[in-house]
């Protein structure tokens, strides 16, 4: 009854300043992990809504149990048509240009609200990380015989779970110095030291809340606030947001640049000298 009062409030705003909703083309959606729950009728312009299994907004796909195979397929499906298009053009463009093909279009697939989505199962993660594997051989020009961490030593990424890592640290960041909006600072917790009067070593930690499912565990705020705590204090202290970017990517999420000799010469010279 609360859900349709609500619509009929935004039905009548809308005759009030004429604005149209069409509600053949509203749906609605149930999140719950149990089967077999009854849905609530709901009322949208004297039209019943149509309930669905999953709904994107905002580039996110949301699927009723709280799970992300959908969006990560559609991901998936996304990152593969810019990987074709790489693997075209591999012995026609330089390194330099395939990698920057990579950070400017095909990453930016690969991440997109990445710190939301993270709590995905672990086969699915595996899955992008597969994906950047195969953009990583196509700038190197390396084979499938190569080893994982030796691509990654000469391409100089991370892998895609240490960077939502880095992004929920910076998000965290922010969160602390007040640099987000307050819809976001106030959906984190207070620190401990807040709570207590003694002074403690971990009193500017974050209060960890208590997690009744896996699936909570692993969403946004747990996840974020457990990496937090995990940083050294200087870390956390740190001036502004440029220092705190670099202090993790040289103290947490070491990577060593490219060697420059693997840049240099022609497309075919420069996938030899990597091969050897």
């Amino acid at each position: 009854s609360i859900l349709n009062h609500d619509l009929e409030v935004v039905n009548k705003w809308s005759k009030q300043w004429l604005v149209e909703f069409n509600p053949n083309k509203t749906e609605a959606i149930l999140f719950t992990t149990r089967k077999n729950i009854p849905h609530p009728s709901l009322i949208f312009s004297n039209t019943h809504l149509t309930y669905v299994e999953h709904h994107k907004h905002l580039g996110i796909t949301f699927s009723h149990n709280a799970k992300w195979h959908d969006h990560i397929e559609n991901i998936c499906a996304s990152a593969c048509k810019i990987l074709g298009m790489m693997r075209k053009v591999k012995f026609l463009l330089s390194r330099k240009t395939l990698n920057q093909i990579y950070i400017s279009f095909l990453r930016p697939t690969l991440e997109y609200a990445s710190v939301v989505w993270d709590g995905c199962a672990q086969y699915e993660k595996d899955r992008l990380e597969r994906i950047q594997h195969e953009a990583a051989r196509i700038v190197t020009g390396l084979t499938r015989s190569v080893s994982i961490h030796k691509l990654y030593t000469e391409i100089g990424w991370l892998l895609l779970s240490e960077r939502r890592i880095y992004q929920k640290l910076i998000i965290a960041y922010k969160a602390n110095n007040g640099l987000v909006p307050d819809f976001i600072s106030s959906i984190f917790p207070h620190s401990v030291g807040s709570n207590i009067q003694y002074d403690l070593r971990n009193s500017c930690d974050y209060t960890v809340q208590n997690m009744r499912t896996q699936i909570f565990a692993n969403s946004f705020i747990p996840s974020c606030l457990s990496s937090w705590n995990s940083l050294s204090e200087d870390l956390r202290q740190a001036q502004s947001i440029a220092i705190f970017k670099r202090s993790l990517m040289s103290n947490y999420f070491k990577v060593e640049p490219t060697p420059l000799q693997y840049l240099m010469g022609n497309r075919k010279h420069s996938l030899l000298h990597a091969r050897l």
